[in-house]
């Protein structure tokens, strides 16, 4: 087996930990995309869910990333982790070990580094490869409650559609509209707006005269844009605070 100067599996903590991945190009293709954002990342293992999680303070933003045990082929973990990594670091391990099929997550039982184990199924007696990262505190967000019952879903092609049409507008809070019919987005004199009527919308929680208003920032565009290349849909509600979140979805997600 090869291994890393100072690695060895008698240091892998025996507490419960194990997350095993089959595909990824989904999880390597977010951290290329968060690193556009930020130098760090939190990554939360909860008992049935992975979390990576980007801040940037500077345009008031927050990315999540949630992937569900269902979608992994092993996971095992008690108690919760949370830590903050380098997604400079995790990126360039996940493209270097881009010719392996799986790869599986590993505490180092000091609690200060986790082991990225990449390996082929279709050869289970071949040499496996690792990389480490270094774990530090965590400094996630909390985006507080979401009030999911009431929300809206567009499609990911609608979604390009409104990022164009106000990218002449790329510093300005994009105004939206919402009833229990159809969505308005608005900035300047421009308006986009997507009807039930015309099957270009779902929208959930809202009944006949409820009007909602808010604000969303769909900067920096390139983000949002590439975002919409990798969901099949866009998935919009709000916080009992009255933060606004977005969810990007692929696949059966």
């Amino acid at each position: 087996m090869l291994k890393l100067k100072g690695f060895e599996h008698s240091h892998i903590t025996t507490t419960m930990f194990l997350v095993k991945l089959e595909d990824v190009t989904p999880l390597s293709d977010a951290v290329f995309l968060f690193n556009q954002l930020s130098l760090e990342a939190d990554v939360k293992f909860t008992h049935n869910m992975f979390s990576l999680t980007v801040s940037n303070a500077s345009i008031r933003f927050i990315i999540k990333l949630d992937i569900w045990d269902e979608l992994f082929a092993e996971y095992s973990v008690d108690p919760n982790q949370c830590w903050r990594i380098s997604l400079s670091t995790f990126q360039k391990s996940l493209w270097d070990g881009g010719s392996y099929s799986s790869m599986t997550f590993l505490m180092h039982e000091t609690r200060s580094r986790m082991v990225l184990e990449f390996h082929n199924s279709a050869s289970p007696n071949a040499p496996s490869w690792h990389r480490e990262l270094t774990l530090l505190p965590s400094e996630e967000v909390d985006i507080g409650e979401v009030e999911s019952e009431k929300n809206f879903i567009i499609e990911a092609e609608d979604f390009r559609h409104i990022i164009r049409e106000v990218s002449s507008f790329p510093n300005d809070p994009i105004r939206v509209t919402l009833t229990h019919l159809q969505v308005k987005f608005s900035v300047a004199s421009k308006e986009i707006i997507l009807t039930k009527q015309a099957r270009k919308i779902q929208i959930a929680g809202y009944e006949e005269g409820d009007t909602d208003q808010f604000r969303i920032s769909l900067h920096p565009m390139m983000f949002f844009l590439r975002l919409s290349y990798q969901s099949e849909t866009a998935w919009f509600c709000k916080t009992m605070d009255g933060a606004i979140v977005m969810a990007a979805a692929s696949g059966d997600d």
